[in-house]
């Protein structure tokens, strides 16, 4: 993936996306339908995780301020700099409507709600995966389910996920070091050769971080991401609000703005 940013730049996350996307989501909907084949059907299935493992099914169970936290921030990940910087990739307006119309019914329940339904599934065909393990459950499902083919192209599929958002995150954050880090501090324009080859440094750079602590895995996935996404959205959004509302904002109390909220969510 670092390979491919590199060498390509923007175009490459562009296309890669769009058939990840295609892969990722139809790889998932096939495995919760087969989950629950597996499991006895839906009525079956539902039934026997209401006697074995009622807590699955039981809403609450998140506590009212974890919960309005994953609302908030995933409802305001467009704030995000790998997300608004798309919107500025749009050919128009009407562009931005339809994806924006898309995504909330794709992202809602075509991709969300299958993966919920295979991890009710797997707590019967998979029973006892407790801790950071149950990130892999997907993984443990392929493995012992299908054959070792269709388990590559499941592994492919968890990799399309995961990927399509790293390759943005990289190369935004690759953006960001070179006009606000490299360019902007110094008043002085690089030459396209100089921007091209500190973005690929910078990419490789990351990408050799991003894989150390992957390694160590901190603890699950959603907590882990929800919290850094929670931080980077608290930054951005002031900002984004005294652009719009205060005519006397500048760039000092942008920057203040940012380091005060970030260090507050952290």
């Amino acid at each position: 993936m670092v390979l491919v940013i590199a060498i390509a730049g923007s175009k490459s996350v562009v296309w890669t996306d769009t058939f990840q996307g295609i892969f990722f989501i139809s790889v998932l909907l096939i495995l919760a339908f087969y989950a629950v084949h597996l499991a006895g059907g839906w009525h079956n299935m539902l039934s026997k995780v209401a006697e074995t493992n009622p807590k699955v099914l039981t809403p609450g169970k998140l506590k009212f301020g974890m919960w309005i936290g994953f609302i908030f921030t995933w409802g305001f990940a467009i704030l995000l700099p790998h997300m608004f910087q798309r919107l500025l990739m749009a050919k128009d307006q009407s562009t931005i409507g339809k994806v924006t119309i898309a995504a909330s019914i794709i992202s809602g329940w075509v991709q969300t709600l299958p993966l919920f339904i295979l991890g009710v599934a797997c707590t019967l065909l998979i029973p006892g995966v407790k801790g950071k393990a149950t990130d892999s459950m997907t993984i443990m499902f392929a493995t012992k389910y299908l054959s070792p083919f269709l388990a590559a192209v499941v592994v492919g599929g968890a990799f399309a996920a995961g990927t399509s958002t790293l390759n943005s995150q990289l190369l935004t954050s690759s953006s960001l070091v070179m006009r606000d880090l490299i360019e902007n501090p110094s008043g002085k324009k690089l030459t396209p050769g100089k921007e091209t080859f500190y973005g690929r440094l910078t990419v490789l750079i990351l990408g050799i971080i991003v894989l150390i602590i992957a390694l160590f895995r901190p603890g699950l996935i959603v907590p882990v991401s929800t919290a850094g996404v929670a931080i980077c959205i608290s930054g951005y959004m002031y900002p984004l609000i005294g652009v719009i509302y205060w005519p006397s904002a500048n760039k000092v109390s942008a920057f203040l703005s940012m380091i005060v909220a970030g260090a507050v969510s952290f």
